[in-house]
């Protein structure tokens, strides 16, 4: 599931186990596109994933938007740019980029201008946002995440930074087969839309 979702997972999954507990539910961790792939080749029913348009296997699955985030960047306190109240984009272009791993990254890459030797020397792309973070927070670089995951980590050393103008990211609910013909796949989509309306606030 895609990193900023995932804050949420455990709640969503304990109510829909308490209401439906003859349903069992396998989770699987894996970025965007491989889940998009495991979809098409029918290895997983549903996954909650950033769309990228470009992707071919987006136009033969079911999309349900569930929640936005803003995108921010994630900066050490000493960092000058800390001290601002929103940062364009420009600006980062002298900064040491730390990121996740291509497949857990943003599907829409809000730094087009980045080249793979502005990444912070010996280290290639991270697995995951909290291992980027906890770099920022040795004042090792710079990375970009949502403000959810930002806030829920709560490095001492890292302040999230708006950027202007402002970059968001939607995560879907994505699934790809008939529901009338999946009953519990269709009670796990209702539900999981009906969750995220009432319980997330971002």
């Amino acid at each position: 599931a895609a990193n900023m979702c995932a804050l949420h997972i455990p709640e969503l999954i304990g109510g829909f186990h308490s209401e439906y507990p003859s349903i069992t539910l396998t989770l699987q961790e894996r970025g965007s596109a491989e889940l998009l792939q495991a979809l098409e080749q029918s290895e997983i029913d549903v996954a909650f994933a950033i769309l990228n348009p470009s992707e071919p296997a987006v136009g033969q699955v079911h999309s349900l938007p569930l929640l936005q985030s803003e995108i921010c960047a994630a900066v050490h306190v000493d960092n000058p740019l800390a001290r601002r109240d929103a940062i364009e984009l420009e600006q980062l272009a002298d900064q040491t980029l730390i990121t996740p791993n291509q497949d857990f990254n943003l599907s829409d890459n809000p730094v087009p201008f980045v080249q793979p030797g502005d990444f912070l020397p010996g280290t290639e792309y991270l697995q995951q946002i909290d291992s980027c973070l906890a770099l920022v927070n040795k004042n090792m670089g710079i990375s970009f995440c949502s403000r959810a995951s930002a806030d829920y980590y709560r490095y001492p050393n890292v302040v999230s930074v708006s950027i202007k103008p402002a970059i968001s990211r939607t995560v879907y609910l994505v699934y790809k087969k008939d529901l009338a013909f999946y009953p519990s796949l269709q009670h796990f989509v209702r539900f999981a839309a009906e969750f995220w309306k009432t319980n997330v606030i971002l």
